[in-house]
């Protein structure tokens, strides 16, 4: 075997772990640009912050309606009270079960009950 041949095996393995390493890299780079193309911005980020807005406004009017006093319903004089403040009554009223029910019942026949016809 001739010595002075152009490529021993050394210098063969060396070529091949460098022609390896070099399509790896192309590979990578190849990658992250097609990443960076096809990854734009994030759709519906307007929509987004119309959503956040959305809710804020809800929970507000939401935190109005349960923890404030107001007429529900003036014409059968029913008012309404806040949640904490209604279950304090319940838990009060509820101290003797037979009067609780006939409160509740009369409290809702009265909320049930049609307004008042003027004909």
């Amino acid at each position: 075997m001739n010595n002075e041949s152009c490529c021993s095996k050394s210098s063969r393995c060396f070529i091949y772990a460098i022609a390896i390493i070099g399509s790896l890299l192309v590979m990578f780079q190849m990658a992250r640009l097609m990443r960076h193309y096809t990854t734009g911005t994030a759709i519906g980020t307007d929509r987004a912050q119309e959503r956040m807005k959305n809710i804020t406004e809800l929970r507000s009017q939401n935190a109005e309606v349960l923890d404030g006093y107001a007429y529900s319903y003036a014409a059968n004089g029913i008012i309404r009270i806040p949640v904490s403040k209604a279950v304090e009554l319940t838990l009060q009223e509820y101290k003797d079960p037979a009067a609780g029910r006939s409160n509740l019942i009369s409290r809702a026949t009265k909320a049930f009950a049609p307004p008042p016809s003027f004909e």
